[in-house]
């Protein structure tokens, strides 16, 4: 259990509030507990107040790029609100990071895809200029409907890649629940798509 102050930092972040998003993202998705007493500042996307952990974890959910979320009873002058918490979303996992600030009770929480190789459906997320680095691998394929077609066809394939720029299809076995810490960006110029598929 790593208990590291931060304190001018968490107060930046205490400030940020993302609005609330209306759309789950489809897939299946299993919630567990990593850390205690701790909140995490690296890798920071948001800040909510919320009245339960279901609602932190359904913000969490709705947004495509929230991979983790810690969870703390809300204060107001040093008294905890009764029924509130404080929310945080990160793009990491955070289990490594080094900036925290110590606060008893706090928890985080992390997402992971639980979808069987059976329940993986012939259809596809699109995620623009997203990529998993370093986890793919290449094929020979040139079009679009023919990588998706090849990725259905493999039981493996759980999700694919495509750059629009050089018509090339990439194929892996994993989603960014799995490699959080190779979600990366694409740019303008390589056009590269994420799809992954969908889930029963």
């Amino acid at each position: 259990m790593r208990r590291v102050s931060f304190v001018l930092l968490y107060l930046l972040l205490a400030v940020v509030v993302r609005p609330s998003s209306a759309v789950i993202r489809d897939d299946i998705w299993v919630m567990t507990s990593d850390v205690v007493d701790i909140i995490f500042t690296q890798d920071f996307l948001w800040f909510i107040t919320a009245r339960s952990l279901s609602a932190c974890a359904v913000e969490c959910m709705t947004d495509n790029n929230c991979v983790s979320f810690t969870v703390s009873v809300a204060e107001q002058n040093g008294n905890a609100l009764s029924g509130q918490r404080e929310c945080r979303g990160h793009s990491a996992l955070c289990m490594n990071a080094t900036g925290g600030l110590s606060t008893l009770g706090a928890r985080l929480y992390h997402l992971k895809n639980a979808c069987a190789e059976t329940d993986l459906q012939p259809d596809l997320l699109e995620y623009p200029l997203r990529y998993i680095a370093g986890n793919q691998y290449f094929t020979t394929i040139s079009s679009l409907a023919d990588c998706r077609a090849h990725c259905f066809g493999s039981p493996q394939c759980r999700s694919m890649e495509y750059m629009y720029s050089t018509n090339r299809c990439l194929n892996a076995a994993v989603t960014p629940l799995d490699v959080p810490e190779a979600w990366a960006q694409s740019t303008a110029e390589e056009q590269l798509y994420y799809y992954q598929r969908k889930c029963a």
